[in-house]
């Protein structure tokens, strides 16, 4: 059951940018300063949803999906900068 548990925070850490990025393709973007308060938000509604559904995802709280949710802010935050470090090319050496 711990395994079941641990892959639920870790879809849950990747679902959370997509759920974000959907939302501001639907609304036309939002706010920067609005995407850190709503990823542990998301993260506590779909523990609530999958609670009220009565779905087990794992034995986890309201804490636990809230933190998997602000981790999904830290991993786009990576592949937002891994995508800046590619279009920006090699590191060139001093001379």
């Amino acid at each position: 059951m711990q395994l079941v548990r641990d892959l639920v925070l870790a879809v849950l850490a990747v679902l959370t940018p997509t759920i974000i990025a959907g939302i501001k393709k639907i609304k036309g973007g939002i706010p920067g300063w609005v995407t850190p308060l709503l990823a542990p938000v998301i993260g506590i509604a779909i523990k609530a949803a999958s609670d009220w559904l009565g779905v087990d995802l794992g034995q986890f709280g309201y804490v636990e999906a809230a933190l998997a949710g602000s981790a999904g802010v830290m991993v786009r935050e990576g592949v937002d900068q891994a995508k800046k470090r590619y279009q920006r090319g090699p590191i060139k050496k001093a001379a």
